[in-house]
């Protein structure tokens, strides 16, 4: 028989350990399934813990060399010595009589390259660039989102690259597509490619068995005679290993301005600049016509005050919108402006890519007589070229354009050289990437897209509350305003500190949790991002794709979707006054 003390004792570790383990359980869940910044580390961190101990332990890799140098970089840094450095960002650099060996410790992988290649590890948490004689490579470490490896590669990578009627459209052959259980290796010609470019690629996939494989893509000449050599050398040099350390970043990107802009223009970049300034914009259904005439007005009547951008989009076969950016300037309004290089609103994405196009025929008449008009109209407006690039559900993404986000950055210094030539003085250029890469990997990580300073005068962010229609399909889940954009701000935090910041769409879902709520919790936390000058609400809705256009709204975003939602977001304009 217990006594009356021991069962106390009993009792009392009883109620700790129920506790105890119900606090378990909710950090847990918490863990699995948030979007909060915490949580998405964690689960980051837990990949690579669980899977690691799977991978085999580092080679020797100097073992039967004869080394005639080896340099040590340590975060990015060429090292004094040749020891490792614990969680650090190590990489090693070995020259033999020929070839020359990387070591990246903090990906866990080795290869050889011919003897000179040279490399850029500034992107080094998301992938290595390589440049030899003749050649450049891509090498990243890279994780399926599904079980099964080999049909996460096949659709999320190389559904455009293997299919008959992309190949015809774009002029490109598939010389081979080689899948085994541990390798894959396909290889397409590209013809009537511009001399400047590489018109062949050959992507390497070294599975490890998990989840984890790995990605190595070769661009080169076709009838370069010692690639075959090189792509031998690769394929068989390569090997990977448990990682060590954690990779960094060693990128400078700030915004480099344009010495022809009006004096209009720069003023108009200037309000971006002003941290106690803040700007409210919208976009509605058609909004170059019954939207700017009468819809924006009646909600301006509601707020109390006016929105001070509009947001609009024009395709490629487009003309550039002249009436309606008048308007908007007579009225005090700033256009946000987007031009989307799709024939098709991105729907027919398995036809005519215009990225390989324009890089095929070195200019399009289309462009340049939009770049005119847009001169000649010479107000200052913001000018947003293919955004959300790092999706593939755009045709002028890296999945549909032979996995080489490299041709966007090409089409969009195309872009600009053509405004420069047509005398755009007018024109401030908006970088606007998604905030979750998708696919979610890292050759396509947005960092991959970036232009360059002299190429981009503003950072555009996007982030939706898309609610819980899709939670069956897409595993979506209700993201609070706070959610999303800590996430934004951890991954762009010291990258992209330089540029002032505009949300160039956002808005929240009213399916699956509560929207007034949602857009007052927006207005307490927008502070928490001093470096957002200006937000855009996107009022319209997606369509459930599975249905005819228009039928069921999945995602309905409108600002006006009940007096409630249109009364929560006056209620926060009016404390921002205050």
């Amino acid at each position: 028989m217990l006594t009356i003390a021991r069962r106390k004792r009993f009792i009392i570790f009883l109620l700790v350990f129920i506790v105890l383990a119900g606090t378990a359980g909710v950090l847990f869940n918490y863990l699995r399934s948030s979007q909060s910044v915490t949580a998405v580390i964690f689960r980051r961190n837990m990949r690579r813990v669980t899977t690691s101990p799977f991978l085999p332990r580092r080679p020797n890799v100097r073992y039967g060399l004869y080394i005639v140098s080896e340099r040590l970089y340590v975060n990015n840094i060429l090292s004094e010595g040749t020891r490792l450095r614990s969680f650090a960002d190590n990489k090693r650099v070995i020259e033999s009589a020929t070839f020359t060996r990387l070591i990246d410790y903090a990906n866990g992988f080795m290869l050889d390259l011919p003897v000179g290649t040279v490399f850029d590890f500034s992107k080094s948490p998301n992938f290595v660039t390589a440049e030899g004689d003749s050649f450049s490579a891509v090498i990243s470490r890279e994780w399926s989102a599904e079980t099964f490896v080999c049909g996460y590669i096949a659709y999320y990578f190389n559904r455009f690259l293997l299919d008959e009627r992309f190949l015809e459209y774009n002029g490109i052959r598939l010389l081979e597509n080689y899948v085994s259980e541990y390798r894959e290796r396909i290889t397409v010609v590209i013809t009537d490619w511009p001399k400047h470019l590489y018109n062949s690629y050959t992507y390497f996939y070294f599975k490890t068995g998990t989840r984890i494989f790995y990605r190595v893509m070769v661009r080169y000449r076709y009838d370069e005679a010692r690639m075959q050599d090189v792509l031998a050398q690769i394929e068989d040099s390569f090997e990977f290993f448990r990682p060590m350390g954690r990779a960094v970043y060693d990128v400078s990107w700030y915004p480099v301005l344009p010495g022809n802009w009006t004096p209009e223009t720069v003023s108009l970049y200037n309000k971006f600049l002003d941290p106690n300034a803040f700007m409210w914009g919208i976009f509605v259904s058609r909004v170059t016509t019954e939207g700017i005439a009468y819809e924006i007005p009646e909600m301006e009547r509601f707020l109390g005050q006016p929105f001070d951008i509009v947001l609009a989009y024009v395709h490629l076969d487009e003309e550039f919108p002249t009436d309606f950016m008048e308007r908007c300037y007579n009225e005090g309004r700033i256009t946000l402006l987007t031009y989307q290089f799709t024939e098709t609103n991105n729907h027919r994405l398995y036809g005519t890519s215009p990225i390989i196009s324009l890089i095929r025929e070195g200019d399009d008449v289309r462009i340049r007589d939009f770049a005119r008009a847009a001169a000649d109209f010479g107000r200052p407006f913001l000018f947003r070229l293919n955004n959300e690039m790092n999706s593939d559900w755009v045709s002028y993404g890296g999945v549909n354009n032979l996995l080489d986000p490299g041709l966007f950055i090409e089409a969009w210094r195309m872009v600009y050289r053509i405004f420069y030539e047509e005398g755009v003085t007018n024109a401030i250029w908006v970088w606007n990437p998604q905030d979750k890469d998708a696919p979610p990997n890292n050759w396509n990580s947005f960092v991959a897209y970036y232009p360059g300073n002299e190429y981009v005068h503003i950072l555009g962010v996007t982030g939706y509350n898309t609610g819980t229609f899709y939670a069956d399909i897409f595993g979506e889940v209700w993201r609070e305003f706070r959610q999303i954009y800590d996430f934004i701000a951890y991954i762009y935090d010291g990258l992209f500190d330089s540029f002032p910041w505009i949300i160039t769409e956002f808005a929240s879902s009213s399916i699956g949790g509560d929207k007034v709520r949602w857009i007052d919790n927006m207005f307490r936390d927008l502070h928490r991002y001093p470096q957002i000058r200006a937000a855009v609400w996107f009022s319209y809705a997606d369509w459930d794709f599975r249905l005819p256009y228009g039928e069921v709204a999945a995602r309905p975003y409108w600002l006006d979707e009940t007096e409630e939602t249109l009364e929560a977001f006056r209620r926060g304009l009016m404390q921002m006054r205050r």
